[in-house]
């Protein structure tokens, strides 16, 4: 181990439950993120698939000898040893799987796939899981410059990072600048998570989390501070290789998930994570904290649900990619009716990344049926974060930076922000509308709203609507959180809303690290490359964003591991 590697081993449940990391947190914004279970490999993993969002294609190589074997598949059994590797929490067998194996030479099978946007500088972030068995040969990850594809050996050419299980070994290893590093972890039939966080364009720190049996809730997590990348230039493409496994052993990868310094969020309700309805604590997609709901009624009914009825009148908003996409009338919906007139339902959601400057963007789906008078049914963005089992349904207006709604009686949709409520002139339509919000300073945006005038409509009605202004509140002046409102429509007109995105182009003063907040990691990561940024901005700025994470971390000599907690402390802050 290098002098100024700091390692630390946990392996403690308070570690696991804020994303498995020390070095990262819940509150990072993605900007990529793929698994095995999207639809995009419902017939396969094969070359030219493309899942998820933020990456190009798969670029699948096999290259099998004389009487061997290299390729490429998706188990789908539980019994395939996938136990940690497969989506969501149970051990569904689902993963990206390679073979090489039992040729008379070298088989080898290699996954490349380019990063939409490239890692190069402190913050960024990659996470991915491994699970192999024993292997005569090679199974691992690398991180690249470039994205050379022309062979399956091609995996190490410009690689400025590896993490593979070799055979013979007992344990993981990591390729850098300082060549081959014996991690120290050993082995596991159940797989290993790995978490790479960019400290600077060249050196990054990495958490190992190894899994000891079918769904571990308290991996142990082993972590590698101040560790240099091997080579040069900006990270633009990962490989996933397996070379002669020749004991048949085969490779299974998935969860990939890639961060840059600023922040971006998007979701919709055909995600895995609303398979079983949406409810409170969900959090599909990425870049969003989870959903918080509120309901009230009185004497009718409230709540929310998911749709999938391809029949419901959700004629554009079903399926991202509005009117060029057959929809399938998979939304989030919400009721409140039949009351005596004091029925509501709302939905909260944090953005990780809040927005604050100009071309940071906000876009959504939204449709429903006629409203009765004194029913309002709509969207607010908000200048506070969710208050956690707390929020109230008359809390969709708390602190309101900018609201849009359908009242009952109207024939138009009404905007609300500085200059009170406005009417957009935008008339009523059953088949939905597309809000896409675009900030032009701290303080000021414009918005365009895509009306659709019939099923599909492959000419939608455009408004765009330029030089508003935010309506101020006693907040930060950031959008922080959005609330998804349906104030008493008794006439059971439910309502629907999908497409949800943003992107934050900017992150907070002070948040040296990336993560979303400013807390004493950034504090460490300016001990260590001042040039990150202003002293002076973390200062004034710590303790905001969605979660703190406190850690006191001290350098130890090359051959000690840490396995206390004591030297951590966990706060939790909310940000107002």
């Amino acid at each position: 181990m290098t002098a100024r590697t700091w390692f630390c081993v946990w392996h403690v449940f308070a570690c696991y439950a804020l994303g498995g990391s020390l070095l990262s947190s819940e509150a990072r914004a993605v900007v990529g993120e793929d698994n095995s279970l999207s639809s995009a490999y419902a017939n396969g993993w094969t070359d030219g698939s493309n899942g998820g969002t933020g990456f190009a294609p798969w670029q699948l190589v096999a290259e099998a000898t004389s009487n061997g074997f290299a390729g490429f598949f998706l188990p789908t059994s539980p019994g395939s040893g996938v136990d940690n590797a497969g989506q969501p929490t149970a051990a569904d067998g689902s993963a990206w799987a390679s073979y090489a194996n039992k040729g008379d030479g070298i088989d080898q099978a290699t996954a490349y796939r380019g990063f939409g946007t490239s890692l190069n500088g402190s913050g960024d972030e990659f996470t991915v899981t491994l699970e192999n068995g024993f292997v005569n040969g090679i199974a691992g990850v690398a991180l690249r410059n470039g994205n050379v594809t022309t062979t399956a050996s091609d995996f190490a050419t410009d690689a400025r990072l590896q993490v593979y299980f070799r055979g013979a070994e007992n344990n993981y290893f990591i390729t850098d600048a300082d060549g081959e590093f014996d991690t120290g972890v050993p082995h596991s039939f159940f797989g290993i998570k790995t978490n790479v966080r960019l400290t600077g364009a060249n050196t990054y720190d990495i958490d190992i989390l190894r899994y000891d049996e079918p769904n571990d809730a308290t991996p142990m997590v082993t972590t590698f501070m101040g560790r240099t990348l091997a080579g040069s230039g900006s990270i633009d493409s990962l490989a996933l290789y397996q070379q002669d496994s020749e004991t048949q052993s085969d490779a299974f990868f998935n969860k990939l998930v890639y961060t840059t310094a600023g922040g971006s969020g998007a979701d919709d309700a055909s995600d895995f994570e609303y398979s079983f309805g949406w409810d409170f604590g969900v959090n599909g997609g990425f870049g969003f904290g989870p959903w918080e709901m509120a309901s009230e009624t009185d004497g009718g009914f409230a709540g929310q649900f998911v749709q999938g009825n391809p029949d419901n009148g959700v004629d554009n908003i079903g399926t991202s990619g509005g009117a060029s996409v057959q929809p399938d009338g998979t939304v989030w919906a919400s009721y409140a009716n039949k009351g005596n007139f004091a029925d509501k339902s709302v939905q909260f959601r944090d953005f990780l990344s809040p927005l604050a400057a100009a071309g940071d963007t906000f876009s959504v789906s939204f449709e429903h049926g006629f409203i009765d008078p004194s029913g309002k049914v709509g969207i607010s963005l908000r200048d506070r974060a969710v208050e956690s089992f707390a929020e109230t349904v008359e809390d969709f207006a708390d602190e309101a930076l900018f609201q849009f709604f359908f009242e009952g009686g109207d024939d138009t949709y009404t905007l609300v922000d500085a200059n009170g409520e406005v009417d957009t002139g935008v008339g009523f339509s059953f088949w939905g509308i597309d809000l896409d919000l675009t900030l032009t300073s701290a303080t000021t945006y414009n918005l365009a709203i895509t009306r659709y005038g019939t099923a599909n409509d492959p000419a939608p009605e455009v408004t765009n609507l330029t030089g508003l202004t935010f309506a101020e509140t006693m907040g930060n002046g950031t959008i922080e959180s959005l609330a998804f409102f349906n104030i008493d429509a008794p006439t059971q007109s439910d309502v629907y809303f999908n497409n949800l995105g943003y992107v934050a182009l900017e992150g907070t003063a002070g948040d040296f690290d990336g993560d979303g907040d400013v807390d004493g990691r950034d504090f460490l990561v300016w001990q260590r490359n001042p040039s990150v940024g202003n002293l002076a901005d973390w200062q004034a700025n710590y303790g905001m964003g969605n979660l703190v994470a406190v850690v006191r971390a001290v350098p130890e000599p090359a051959s000690t591991v840490l396995f206390s907690i004591a030297g951590a402390m966990w706060v939790f802050k909310r940000s107002r």
